[in-house]
């Protein structure tokens, strides 16, 4: 019985240098279907990717000053279809850097809320690379540019929830 490769295809790459991070997103990520290699600093997830295929990197904090939002732009050079999903602090001027890196989106560790399902959409997702784009930017203002499309709606809304993650609850889902 043959496969469509596409359909098969679920392999995702955890790069963090915290082992236990590690842990904690390959228990939150595990499926069947998928298949999961660790890296723990940049220069070995580039090694990963330049000898196997990967659909998505979640990419967070790694050795030597190396972290996600470096990462994103060495990925697009090697593999450009890959999604690119950034882990890190909660920090508005990094969640900006990942919409300007062009990732697929930005999740706040070590708690990652959010981190599975966003992982599935990007698995599941074919055209995404132009769907958002930062227009301008300063810490109390940002416009962007966002392609009319249910799934670009859906990972904007989550890029701005973690630009709020600081604001309580009700205050984040007003926005």
């Amino acid at each position: 019985m043959l496969v469509d490769a596409a359909v098969s295809s679920r392999s995702l790459l955890l790069v963090d240098a915290n082992p236990a991070i590690q842990e904690l997103f390959s228990g939150l990520l595990r499926r069947d279907d998928r298949k999961i290699q660790s890296a723990f600093d940049g220069a070995e997830a580039l090694e990963k990717l330049r000898h196997a295929p990967f659909d998505v990197v979640v990419a967070g904090e790694g050795r030597n000053g190396y972290d996600g939002l470096k990462l994103v732009r060495k990925v697009r050079q090697i593999q450009p279809d890959t999604r690119v999903i950034v882990t890190g602090a909660q920090d508005p001027e990094r969640v900006v850097g990942a919409i300007r890196q062009r990732a697929y989106s930005y999740v706040h560790s070590p708690q990652a809320e959010g981190l599975s399902e966003m992982v599935t959409q990007a698995l599941d997702s074919r055209s995404w690379k132009d769907d958002i784009r930062v227009v301008s930017a300063l810490p109390e203002w940002i416009s962007l540019d966002v392609r009319c499309k249910l799934e670009a709606a859906e990972r904007t809304t989550h890029f701005l929830r973690e630009l709020a993650s600081d604001l309580d609850h009700q205050t984040r889902d007003d926005i």
